[in-house]
């Protein structure tokens, strides 16, 4: 069965990689919305809206994998970084402090003439250390905080400055494998 990961994003990539799943990259064209005060509900619909995208341009028996990953704090979401002064000012914030990393995770299944959709989501609060003003520039002259939620990489450089996770850590890196691993064991896929 044609497996596709309805995503650009090299970490997912990797991840998809951990499973030994052979798969294609279909990256998702929508537009995302964050219009939506509650996370879990966002998370699920990103990654539906994604997988769905995907799904409509494909056929045949196929599995379409979406995703997507928010961070929250205080209840406002940490969007990409569009500028080095924006991740400066979001790590000051996040320094010390806790927040929640939501990722919102679909598995679209067509076979046999059939349709089904898994919807779920992951959620995993993680713990800054204080962290000081150079070491946040430091950090983000090093570009690692450029194109991830909230200014930072849990797999990447920025994992020096988390003291604790609870939860998945794969939900925050963006895609929660113990999850779509037992989604794809039980439609036997894997």
């Amino acid at each position: 069965m044609k497996i596709i990961l309805a995503s650009s994003s090299p970490r997912r990539k990797q991840l998809m990689n951990l499973l030994g799943l052979v798969f294609d990259i279909i990256p998702s064209d929508t537009e995302e919305n964050f219009d939506c005060k509650n996370k879990s509900i966002l998370v699920k619909k990103l990654s539906l809206i994604k997988a769905e995208n995907v799904y409509n341009k494909t056929n045949g028996d196929r599995v379409v994998i979406g995703s997507d990953t928010i961070v929250s704090y205080k209840g406002k979401t940490l969007t990409k970084p569009k500028t080095d002064t924006e991740s400066i000012i979001t790590l000051k914030n996040l320094s010390g402090k806790s927040h929640y990393v939501y990722t919102g995770l679909t598995v679209i299944i067509y076979k046999d003439g059939k349709t089904k959709i898994y919807n779920k989501y992951s959620k995993c609060k993680v713990y800054f250390d204080k962290i000081s003003d150079d070491e946040i520039i430091n950090y983000v002259k090093s570009n690692d905080p450029k194109d991830k939620a909230g200014s930072y990489s849990i797999q990447g450089a920025g994992a020096k400055f988390i003291k604790k996770i609870y939860g998945d850590y794969y939900t925050v890196v963006g895609l929660p494998l113990n999850m779509l691993y037992n989604i794809l064991k039980s439609e036997k896929i894997i």
